[in-house]
């Protein structure tokens, strides 16, 4: 929906090329990921508690180590991806820079986790359905 308005009212101001307006709907649905896939994982701490995250811990010994580095890196790749957002209404970089940032800032994350499931083994998992698996959706092999 904020794409839409976003395209309406770009259309209307000015007469924006299609090529821009192609690489900013990338750039917009792009965006969304990031808050599609860190909200199933943030929801996981306040829902689950002390205790679903003593399971966690207790069956994965290492589990909240990925945790915390996918906090901090989520946090840090939305954190510059607003900035690159900024820079860009300034005029101070262009969208394909703008779109490289938020690409970076989109697996960084991602890539944090994959580091620590090959660094920890089988001390964590990478896996969001085992440990989700202790909410009782599913069952763990």
């Amino acid at each position: 929906m904020l794409q839409q308005n976003f395209q309406a009212n770009e259309r209307r101001r000015v007469k924006v090329p299609e090529k821009e307006m192609r690489q900013k709907a990338i750039l917009y649905r792009l965006a969304s990921w990031p808050n599609l896939t860190q909200l199933s994982f943030m929801y996981s701490i306040p829902f689950g508690g002390a205790a679903w995250l003593q399971q966690c811990t207790a069956q994965w010994p290492m589990q909240s180590t990925p945790m915390y580095h996918y906090g901090i890196a989520s946090a840090m790749g939305y954190a510059l991806s607003m900035f690159s957002e900024t820079l860009r209404d300034r005029k101070l970089v262009t969208l394909e820079q703008d779109l490289l940032v938020l690409i970076v800032g989109f697996t960084f994350p991602m890539v944090s986790v994959l580091l620590d499931g090959l660094t920890y083994g089988s001390a964590v998992t990478i896996s969001p359905p085992e440990y989700w698996a202790l909410f009782g959706f599913g069952h763990l092999g």
